[in-house]
């Protein structure tokens, strides 16, 4: 009997140490540039048949003053879009007073899509004579706005500002995506 208990404490133990080695990496790195505060996040993004997936680490000197970086990745695990923001820029999704599980937290629901719909259509339109979309701070020409709406890209959004989402279509059959702008509340 207390052999078996010991060999299931020995399991329990071992796997207790077990990361995904995207993580593994990510926190050799951080430790290698001698930062306090680290943490990472992923998430899985099913489109259809295909899974994408978002990644997003942190590091820092402290927690309150750690870079985010946000990955999204195509289901081969190559790149299609990256952003590093400073958690102070982020008040939406970020404490500055966090310490590392919060941090952890933190990142976990920054990670959360926020889009208005599944796919770009979802936004708003784009008026010809219009500088901009209603509640829209565009990245990039009106023209590949309306595109990625008519063609009803996915839609990936996250908190990017204190009052603001970024908004990334992804082109599906080409696996390539585009930060679209960022979605913002109107003030009078």
């Amino acid at each position: 009997m207390k052999g078996y208990i010991a060999l299931a404490l020995l399991l329990v133990l071992a796997g207790c140490g077990q990361q995904p080695q995207h993580a593994r990496t990510s926190s050799a790195a951080a430790s290698q540039r001698g930062d306090a505060c680290t943490a990472f996040a992923t998430r899985n993004w099913a489109i259809g048949q295909q899974t994408y997936r978002v990644d997003a680490s942190a590091h820092g000197p402290t927690c309150g003053a750690a870079q985010v970086t946000l990955v999204l990745r195509a289901p081969d695990d190559g790149v299609l879009f990256s952003k590093t923001y400073r958690t102070s820029e982020i008040t939406l999704s970020f404490n500055p007073t966090a310490d590392q599980s919060v941090l952890n937290d933190d990142l976990n629901l920054w990670i959360e899509n926020q889009a208005p719909g599944a796919d770009a259509s979802a936004l708003p339109e784009w008026p010809a004579d219009a500088e901009r979309p209603p509640h829209f701070q565009p990245a990039v020409a009106r023209s590949a706005y309306e595109r990625a709406r008519a063609a009803r890209q996915a839609l990936y959004c996250y908190p990017d500002g204190g009052e603001s989402n970024a908004c990334v279509a992804v082109d599906t059959a080409a696996h390539a995506a585009a930060l679209l702008g960022s979605r913002t509340p109107e003030h009078p």
